[in-house]
């Protein structure tokens, strides 16, 4: 996440430079391809620290038996 974050800053700090202009369609790609790619880092770091701060596995919270390990047996 952090490497696709530089490279969106690098690649944006070079815009006026003449190598951008002369490979504007495959910086154009390369900046939309690391900006989803960073977006998508995010979302799948925030999505494991929130299970990480229930205390549950993905498994457990596709099965729907809930957050964390507070189960009771009955």
């Amino acid at each position: 996440m952090v490497g696709t974050g530089y490279m969106c800053i690098t690649i944006g700090s070079v815009h006026h430079h003449y190598l951008f202009r002369e490979h504007k369609k495959l910086m154009t790609f390369l900046s939309i391809l690391d900006l989803v790619l960073c977006i998508t880092m995010a979302l799948f770091s925030a999505w494991n620290w929130f299970l990480a701060v229930f205390g549950s596995t993905q498994i457990e919270f596709w099965k729907g038996e809930g957050i964390g390990n507070d189960k009771r047996e009955a």
